[in-house]
């Protein structure tokens, strides 16, 4: 008894470590939910969505990812990240994390720097007509 006992102890524990994401069992059309769980495995797991509209994610996964920085991933914030190929795809890492609307695209360094100068031009247009 005292052995069955162990063993189910140690397969709580083990299963436990493994990182859950959401999933629809397929695709999820119309933006559909995820209605179910997946265990990922691999070196470096991450939970992904594959956005194709602002309806909600088309493709809930697990995805093995060494270094998002490295392999073209941008930061979006939240520890989210994402990449733009045909579709937006974004991934995160943490127990049924990927139940997120589409993150919006984060502003090129031009256009922050466009930004910062129409910031920075204002004060001095009001002090000149004032």
């Amino acid at each position: 008894m005292k052995l069955e006992f162990l063993i189910f102890f140690l397969s709580v524990i083990l299963c436990s470590d493994a990182l859950q994401c959401r999933h629809c069992g397929g695709r999820c059309s119309e933006g559909r939910a995820p209605s179910k769980t997946q265990e990922c495995s691999g070196e470096n797991p991450w939970c992904e969505s594959e956005f194709w509209s602002y309806s909600g994610a088309f493709i809930h996964r697990c995805e093995d990812i060494a270094d998002p920085a490295k392999e073209g991933w941008t930061n979006v914030g939240g520890g989210i990240w994402c990449f733009e190929a045909a579709h937006w795809n974004c991934i995160c890492q943490g127990n049924l994390c990927n139940g997120y609307s589409k993150p919006d695209k984060p502003k090129s360094g031009n256009e922050m720097a466009k930004l910062s100068l129409t910031l920075s031009v204002i004060p001095v247009i009001l002090v000149i007509k004032g």
